[in-house]
């Protein structure tokens, strides 16, 4: 959340039921994940669309977090 908020990024903080990769590496210390608009609402579906912005954007934070994280 620092890091987009640091960049003027709007989001929102939620729980996800998504498993992923996240299960297993949980294990190991704190995760998160980074969930990034898609067009209608549409995820896990080929008809699903995020704009490049919206992807750049996801990138953004993902990297300002682990520059984040490294300061510590």
């Amino acid at each position: 959340m620092a890091a987009a908020h640091a960049l003027g990024i709007s989001y929102i903080k939620i729980q996800s039921g998504a498993g992923l990769d996240v299960q297993e590496m949980a294990a190991l210390g704190p995760i998160g994940l980074v969930f990034i608009p898609s067009k209608d609402g549409i995820s896990h579906n080929p008809k699903e669309y995020s704009s490049p912005s919206e992807m750049a954007n996801g990138a953004n934070v993902m990297l300002h977090t682990v520059l984040l994280l490294d300061r510590d």
